[in-house]
């Protein structure tokens, strides 16, 4: 019974460490979408920075679709952008997005913006034999994409969509809440939901390649409350805010080396110049409780 019951958790342990591998060591690219920001917007509607919002979350959940590409959580980009008080001068640059990019622990971060967008009634469109009024949006959008590590540009996009509508006016348009479905077929929803879709598909997975970084790890010393204290800080160039794995050594009998399995993420509440304080972002296993001993990999 001893040697199944052994068997049965190595077998569980190996199909963790299987599951989480792919996670934590993907070849794929991890990028960010930060929120896109206004640029010459001839018609603004009735709902301010919806339509940016709705962007934005268009282009992260498409690109999610993408192979060969990961994306961050849009949460952890606001968590991070509120905490730092980025962006409250005005649009993030390249070097502000190198260093959300550091602190998210991302290869590669998308910087949009909503180039033009314009929304007007338009007679002569053709049904058949009819000749009615409508509704013509246009919009187009243009991003960076920028190397974290860097700060580089490595890429740019810019894509275009236009839609003509017969379904409604522009004064009825106003009345219609945005983010509902009449929104979304209408001209204007048809136009961003094609607007976006070129966006994403002009994003060539094959240019971007994961940035090669300079790894670190600290072992966990003391566990204090909910906060844990690692052995390297400021001399390991640890930022605040910064995304570590919490990693845990099995000794597996039939190998030499210890295994690493991941058991859940953690953030970096304090720097000081040779040690750190961390909080707990997730654990994969509720079961799983952070020990002394565990290793954070950064």
């Amino acid at each position: 019974m001893k040697t199944n019951n052994s068997r049965i958790y190595l077998l569980l342990v190996l199909i963790f460490i299987v599951f989480f591998s792919n996670l934590v060591l993907a070849d794929d690219p991890l990028i960010a979408v930060l929120p896109f920001d206004e640029g010459d917007l001839v018609w603004k509607g009735m709902w301010g920075n919806q339509i940016i919002n709705g962007i934005t979350q268009q282009v992260t959940d498409k690109i999610v679709q993408k192979e060969n590409i990961r994306v961050i959580e849009r949460n952890r980009i606001a968590e991070v952008m509120q905490e730092q008080d980025f962006g409250q001068t005005g649009r993030v640059d390249p070097a502000t997005a190198a260093e959300i990019g550091r602190i998210l622990g991302v290869d590669y971060l998308i910087l949009g913006t909503l180039t033009h967008m314009d929304v007007k009634d338009q007679g002569g469109i053709r049904i058949g034999p009819l000749s009615i009024s409508g509704l013509k949006a246009t919009i187009v959008l243009s991003g960076r994409i920028v190397d974290s590590t860097t700060g580089e540009i490595v890429d740019s996009i810019r894509a275009e969509a236009e839609v003509s509508d017969a379904s409604i006016s522009l004064s009825q348009l106003q009345d219609i809440s945005f983010g509902t479905k009449a929104f979304a077929d209408s001209a204007l929803g048809k136009c961003i939901d094609q607007a976006t879709t070129n966006f994403v598909d002009n994003i060539k997975p094959e240019r971007l390649k994961p940035v090669e970084k300079e790894r670190k790890e600290g072992l966990v010393l003391k566990i204090v409350g909910d906060k844990l204290i690692i052995n390297i800080g400021a001399n390991k160039s640890l930022q605040k805010n910064q995304i570590g794995e919490l990693i845990r050594l099995i000794q597996i009998e039939g190998l030499s080396e210890p295994v690493r399995m991941p058991i859940g993420r953690v953030k970096v509440f304090s720097v000081d110049k040779e040690a750190a304080i961390l909080d707990i972002v997730e654990l994969y296993d509720r079961n799983e409780t952070p020990q002394e001993r565990d290793w954070v990999l950064f």
